[in-house]
């Protein structure tokens, strides 16, 4: 018992560090080449014209499968259905956890043993260390390996169900012990081969031979021009090809490189939406049909992110760093990346900031469609799970009339228990602050012994992404009582993160007119950038490059001047995970701050 149970620790942290796995590396790709510079035989048609409709794809939908479909014959779409959600989620057709063994004699049973978390959602494979993942598309199982390590000749739909069953490959050789040996049924065995066989199984849209083209979406009711400035510009010096890239590509085989041969102009469009919400899912959809893109870089509209989100969801659609303070918060979030949760991430930090104070609650203020009351039902939300602290909603008038905000005064101080969260932005809190310091800051907690009385410091919670600034929005007489949700990098961080950008900037001619919007679309072209440079040949799927951003190097982190310790991890999608809770002690100095790092 004790030996089964090492093993199985054993082989949870090689599972683990598969699913932490680097960028494709050169080795798993050579092993599937047949000539050092040829092309997948799906890219060499590739996209002809980025002009034509998006290819057209097998549509591969959940299927509520049927009691009698385990003995009848399912369809193709159905058998697609199967294998996907077996790849994807480790589930059979009949609804239970996949089954079998690994490491030689050790059983599981287990979702977590998917065929994703090592091979990835591309199919294009993993690497940690000397454990590799290896591609497992159609055009990698159905040719041979002439070279390399492992040889063997094509799979066969007979010989790939014995790998999946037995672990012995096409050539008969035993596959890693980590390689699990899954118990299929015929049909999610017939269901896993027909999704291995559409899997990265064409170019995605938007790019052909000579171009890669991108989109960022802006709203007709936003100041978005900063940022468009410096997207035209960094896409015009992307190709200005300096190395001359275009000949490298075109050279004899001997001289070419695989980097070379990757090489596209970018080809940026402006997607404006106008109008009301409701019909920006349509505008989207008219976009695209006129024009693929690979993928959205950036953009930026009032609101919420969420009807882009949805739109990049359903369509496969990679949306790289949008400039959003209200992301979509969607568990099975797979193609949009975000800078951090925004607003959600201030509301949960400043959330677990009173529950380790042992506050009574809160009395919050925010104003109706404002989004400050996205704030207030965040914080709803959260405070509904607890049942020893009390959230009392105040709602701002259209109007801070004189009586409003004397009735806001009497109940803040009728419940003096409580701290104050004010989800304003900073014309409203400047008019409040004026009232708001002839508040008691000092809570009295009695007790039936007195020896346990105890007394609290009232505080006033805020949030910088609201506010739109940091010490500078923040009136003085209510400063010392304050405490900021900031999810961004500190005033002397940003100034020397940001240095980089304003440099380039000024080279470039660009007035700086939002540091922080520049400085977050700057590097949002940045990681795209550096992803597309780990394109080899033709693997421009979207899946892949989604993963490549993932196992991004931590040293990008440096060139991120808005967002403290970013890093993606596989499977995440917030780039910064955590959030500063600032406070301005009462010191001579007025720029004086102290900043507690939380990750809630």
């Amino acid at each position: 018992m004790r030996k089964f149970r090492g093993v199985l620790f054993l082989f949870s942290i090689i599972s683990t560090a598969l699913c932490l796995s680097c960028n494709l590396p050169q080795e798993n790709q050579s092993r599937i080449e047949q000539s050092p510079h040829s092309l997948p035989p799906q890219q060499s048609s590739g996209v002809d014209s980025l002009q034509s409709s998006p290819p057209s794809k097998p549509e591969i939908k959940s299927v509520q499968l049927k009691p009698s479909l385990m003995t009848s014959k399912p369809s193709k779409t159905e058998l697609l259905a199967i294998g996907k959600r077996l790849y994807k989620e480790g589930i059979t057709a009949s609804g239970f956890p996949i089954h079998g063994t690994v490491a030689e004699d050790v059983e599981f049973k287990s979702s977590q043993l998917n065929c994703q978390s090592c091979h990835r959602n591309s199919g294009l494979g993993s690497q940690e260390g000397e454990v590799v993942a290896p591609i497992i598309t159609r055009w990698a199982l159905y040719r041979g390996n002439r070279s390399g390590p492992r040889k063997r000749p094509a799979y066969t739909d007979a010989t790939l169900i014995r790998a999946l069953k037995e672990g012995i490959d096409s050539g008969g050789n035993a596959l890693d012990p980590l390689m699990p040996r899954y118990k299929l049924s015929e049909i999610d065995g017939k269901g896993l081969i027909a999704y291995l066989k559409e899997l990265s199984a064409e170019a995605s849209p938007g790019v052909n031979k000579d171009e890669i083209r991108f989109a960022t979406v802006i709203s007709d009711d936003v100041d978005a021009q900063p940022m468009l400035d410096l997207l035209v510009q960094y896409f015009k010096d992307k190709n200005n090809e300096l190395r001359n890239p275009r000949a490298r590509k075109g050279r004899g085989s001997f001289f070419r490189r695989q980097v070379d041969l990757a090489y596209r102009k970018w080809r940026l469009d402006i997607w404006k939406l106008k109008g009301p919400r409701s019909t920006w899912r349509d505008q989207l959809e008219k976009y695209y049909e006129d024009q693929p893109v690979f993928a959205l870089i950036s953009g930026m509209v009032s609101g919420d992110w969420q009807p882009i989100h949805k739109f990049c969801e359903e369509l496969s659609i990679p949306s790289v760093l949008p400039n959003t303070n209200s992301p979509s918060i969607d568990k099975n979030n797979q193609y949009t990346l975000y800078f951090s949760k925004g607003i959600h991430l201030e509301t949960q930090t400043v959330f677990s900031s009173i529950k380790r104070k042992k506050s009574k609650g809160v009395i919050q203020v925010f104003r109706p469609n404002s989004p400050g009351e996205e704030a207030a039902k965040i914080f709803s939300q959260l405070f509904s799970k607890s049942k020893t602290r009390t959230l009392k909603d105040w709602p701002l008038q259209p109007e801070n009339n004189k009586a409003a905000v004397e009735e806001l005064l009497k109940a803040l101080k009728e419940n003096h228990e409580l701290d104050i969260a004010l989800w304003v932005d900073a014309n409203d809190l400047k008019k409040l602050s004026s009232k708001l310091s002839e508040l008691s800051f000092k809570t009295h907690i009695l007790s039936k012994n007195p020896s346990q009385s105890t007394s609290l410091n009232r505080h006033i919670y805020l949030s910088s992404s609201i506010l739109g600034g940091m010490t500078d929005r923040i009136p003085p007489s209510i400063k010392r009582h304050a405490i900021l949700a900031h999810p961004y990098c500190l005033p002397e961080d940003f100034s020397l993160r940001f240095a980089r950008v304003d440099t380039w900037l000024k080279n470039k001619g660009i007035e700086i007119r939002q540091p922080k919007l520049q400085a977050q679309t700057y590097f949002a072209c940045m990681v795209l950038g550096e992803a597309l440079m780990h394109v080899r040949f033709g693997y421009y799927y979207r899946e892949f490059i989604l993963e490549t951003i993932e196992h991004l190097p931590s040293r990008m982190g440096i060139f991120c001047a808005t967002h403290p310790a970013p890093s993606f991890g596989p499977g995440q999608r917030y780039l910064s995970k955590g959030c500063y809770l600032v406070t301005f002690p009462k010191l001579k100095e007025s720029d004086q701050l102290f900043a507690t790092w939380s990750v809630p």
